[in-house]
């Protein structure tokens, strides 16, 4: 069933019609590949990953899954933007359009999706700033927009995003500074902000994540001291602060003392003899 779906463009699926290039000759949806329906047989759930699912998005007709609440195309080569009407689903939770060929901008769209626990846009050539609006949904858990072309700065309203566990922007062309603002999200567990372009100091408000178990700063242009107020951060496991140019001793804490020593590479200026960083 999987060898159907190549070559295959999203804009020929309807619930109405069935012509040649549908993915079934069955006109219940329910029967498609990936597809799956409540007990009232609306469609609440689409999963085609891996597939080489070719096409665009931009005549998928959204309006015809009102119920749908979690949307799968990730690993597949769906390419061109990703539509402004994708915001008509408004009772999704999930969306993974993940190691496509995406670009251009983030629809603003996006921030009527009021009910998206998780978002998966990583790997793929989406460009432009990150939508302010983002900041709108509130009951977002999972965010990751890594390995994209995302530029200008992280939006300070990140921060009202409280039930945040996850965040990755890495691999990016984001700069400036950390905004303060994300010393508010007190449930994130991961933070990764690799391979941008950030500058300036570490803020001290970062220490204000108090569930952080996972830094991934690696590979910016962080100058300054390490805020000593990292040895606070019991709950801390993993930190990547390599390919800056930080500089100083490093603080007295676990996360620290007992990674590996590539995790501070690359800062010149940092010296600890205790761990073999040239004093």
């Amino acid at each position: 069933m999987e060898t159907s779906l190549q070559n295959h463009n999203l804009s020929s699926w309807t619930l109405y019609s069935v012509n040649a290039t549908n993915i079934s000759t069955d006109k219940s949806p329910c029967s498609w590949y990936g597809v799956h329906c409540n007990h009232a047989g609306s469609v609440n759930s689409i999963n085609i990953t891996g597939v080489s699912l070719k096409g665009t998005l931009q005549n998928f007709s959204f309006s015809q899954f009102p119920h749908l609440a979690c949307l799968i195309l990730s690993n597949n080569e769906l390419f061109g933007t990703i539509p402004p009407h994708i915001g008509n689903l408004s009772k999704l939770k999930y969306l993974d359009l993940s190691s496509n060929q995406f670009s251009r901008k983030i629809p603003s769209e996006i921030s009527l999706l009021t009910n998206l626990n998780f978002l998966y846009f990583s790997e793929n050539q989406l460009s432009g700033s990150i939508p302010e609006e983002f900041g709108l949904l509130t009951e977002r858990g999972y965010l990751d927009l890594s390995a994209n072309r995302l530029s200008k700065t992280i939006p300070k309203n990140l921060g009202d995003l409280l039930k945040l566990y996850y965040l990755n922007l890495g691999n990016n062309q984001i700069s400036e500074e950390i905004p303060v603002e994300l010393g508010k999200l007190g449930q994130l567990l991961e933070l990764d902000l690799s391979q941008n372009l950030l500058q300036r100091e570490i803020l001290s408000e970062i220490c204000s994540l108090k569930s952080l178990e996972k830094l991934n700063l690696s590979h910016n242009r962080f100058s300054g001291l390490i805020p000593s107020c990292f040895e606070k951060m019991n709950g801390l496991s993993s930190i990547d602060i390599s390919y800056n140019e930080l500089r100083d001793s490093i603080p007295n804490s676990k996360a620290f003392k007992n990674g590996p020593i590539e995790a501070l590479q690359g800062n010149q200026g940092l010296c600890d003899d205790a761990i073999g960083l040239p004093s």
